[in-house]
């Protein structure tokens, strides 16, 4: 909710609605921060400095009732828990569902026990292949999500609904590319499930048998 909203207010120009809504949901769970890649797109100075702004004060405002030692302590745990170079978030485990590439590779690829899952790896890579592995793959996303953006859904939409489109897509890219993503981190595909159902049953839109293929195959991996 937080980052449709955000979208929609950033969309209305209301930036620092737009911004707090972010921020709350990136303080709530890190992952929507991906959204600033997105204004970065949109070359929306305005919305970066809001969003981070709104980070900021949600992160600081503690210090007003909490102990500066102990708020302190907070921060530097966290951060460091948010460190991409831990190995925790590199061989990762499905925490309640295998949904991301980077648990589906720690499954298959690495002899890493994951406990109450059977052994199913049919390679025994080491961390640092996957480490190169996950972050070629999430350079690929980065670019991907770029091209839709700028060049794929300015030709299919236009208004708002190109602005949907957008949102839509860079939430369904984060549980498939970033790590420590639960079973429920699906909701997050929503806004792309609704759109293709509306587009599919009230817009009379039919894909071609190809993206039908792909997405079958696709959606059953």
């Amino acid at each position: 909710w937080c980052c449709m909203e955000g979208v929609y207010r950033m969309n209305q120009n209301q930036s620092v609605a737009g911004g707090l809504s972010f921020a709350i949901g990136i303080n709530i769970k890190i992952l929507p921060i991906f959204f600033l890649w997105f204004y970065v797109l949109k070359k929306n100075v305005k919305a970066l400095v809001m969003i981070v702004a709104g980070v900021t004060v949600l992160l600081l405002l503690p210090y007003l009732y909490l102990s500066t030692d102990f708020h302190s302590q907070i921060m530097r745990d966290w951060l460091g828990l948010l460190n991409p170079l831990n190995k925790e978030h590199v061989n990762t485990v499905g925490e309640g569902g295998f949904t991301d590439f980077a648990s589906l590779l720690t499954r298959y690829l690495t002899r890493t026990v994951i406990r109450g899952e059977s052994d199913y790896a049919i390679a025994a890579l080491t961390t640092k292949q996957i480490f190169l592995i996950q972050w070629t793959f999430r350079a690929l996303i980065i670019l991907w999500s770029a091209w839709v953006v700028l060049y794929l859904i300015p030709k299919k939409f236009t208004g708002e609904k190109a602005v949907l489109a957008g949102a839509a897509f860079f939430m369904a890219c984060i549980p498939v590319a970033f790590p420590h993503q639960r079973d429920y981190s699906v909701m997050l595909c929503l806004p792309a499930v609704s759109l293709m159902l509306h587009s599919f049953m009230v817009e009379g839109y039919r894909p071609p048998k190809s993206l039908q293929i792909f997405s079958i195959v696709t959606f059953t991996l």
